[in-house]
């Protein structure tokens, strides 16, 4: 397993095997524990998975015979999007309003991209995908009578009002990412202008953390 690759594979000599470090984490609820339920569905979004975790192998080999679906949204054919059951195409960085890259102390600017062409084709706008598909879970879920499910914790996530609280009781519908992106930007106390301001510039250095 995973264990067997990091402690010899990488040339170096940890004071305890990584399986220690792993249990210690989880006694101490540094990170949680796997569930005890073997996960049936994997929504990929915003990440390449089997691109970006090393090890990958053990992804397919212990996980994915697990998932009775695998879902990603993604801008091209990555290798998580080849080993989807669905591929949601998800429009790119010039397709719609965005503030595409997280800032860091090394580059403490926060930056903006603009709608130059609408979506192509079957692409749509990360947000409208995922409002949508929150649209329908909450309109089956009326239509069967579900209110809910209690997660690993034994806490009900609501179903039957889900498209409701996503899009914040109706203000950032599937069709308001410009409308979502400018609040964002709004509500961030670190930058000292609106959405509409960058527009001319393309970014605005940070205040502070």
């Amino acid at each position: 397993g995973l264990a067997a690759r990091s402690d010899p594979a990488w040339g170096r000599k940890l004071p305890r095997p990584v399986d220690d470090y792993v249990s210690e984490s989880y006694e101490k609820r540094w990170q949680r524990e796997p569930p005890a339920t073997a996960p049936r569905v994997l929504f990929v979004a915003g990440s390449n998975l089997l691109r970006r975790i090393r090890s990958a192998d053990l992804l397919l080999e212990n996980l994915w015979p697990k998932l009775d679906l695998v879902v990603t949204t993604e801008i091209r054919m990555s290798t998580t999007a080849l080993w989807s059951d669905i591929l949601l195409p998800a429009a790119s960085s010039y397709e719609k309003d965005d503030i595409p890259n997280w800032f860091t102390l090394l580059s403490p600017y926060l930056h903006i991209t603009q709608a130059a062409v609408p979506p192509v084709a079957e692409t749509k706008v990360e947000w409208e995908i995922h409002a949508l598909l929150a649209r329908w879970i909450e309109r089956r879920a009326r239509e069967r009578g579900v209110q809910g499910f209690n997660d690993r914790h034994g806490v009900l996530q609501r179903l039957d009002d889900f498209y409701d609280r996503f899009t914040d009781g109706g203000r950032f519908t599937e069709d308001k990412q410009s409308e979502l992106i400018a609040e964002v930007v709004r509500k961030t106390s670190f930058v000292d202008a609106s959405f509409d301001d960058m527009r001319t510039t393309g970014f605005r250095r940070i205040t502070g953390i």
